[in-house]
């Protein structure tokens, strides 16, 4: 990982402990608030917020990770695609964990 992100990391290497994902922001700081996903006092993120930190929003490979990702999702049943997916309450790291790891990202 980069200082400050980790472009070109994979979400599997940032999310690789359960205390570094969170829902409900993009991203938060030690003490638990809400920042963007690039802030570099991020210490937790959302499946999202890893996906922008990680590949850099707006970016092709931002949008080939998060295209693969919704593929796996139901998209009848989470409107609101993986946002609403990860923030679905009773949401796990591990079955966040384990759509990532199927999306290869």
């Amino acid at each position: 990982m980069t200082e400050g992100g980790c472009m070109e990391a994979k979400v599997t290497q940032l999310l690789a402990d359960p205390s570094r994902w969170t829902h409900k922001a993009n991203a938060r700081d030690a003490r638990g608030y809400a920042i963007t996903a690039n802030d570099p006092a991020a210490k937790s993120w959302c499946l999202h917020g890893a996906m922008h930190h990680c590949y850099g929003y707006g970016t092709s490979k931002f949008s080939a990770a998060h295209a693969r990702v919704e593929q796996l999702l139901d998209a009848r049943r989470y409107r609101g695609g993986l946002i609403a997916w990860n923030d679905t309450p009773g949401r796990t790291y591990d079955e966040v964990m384990d759509l990532v790891r199927r999306a290869g990202v």
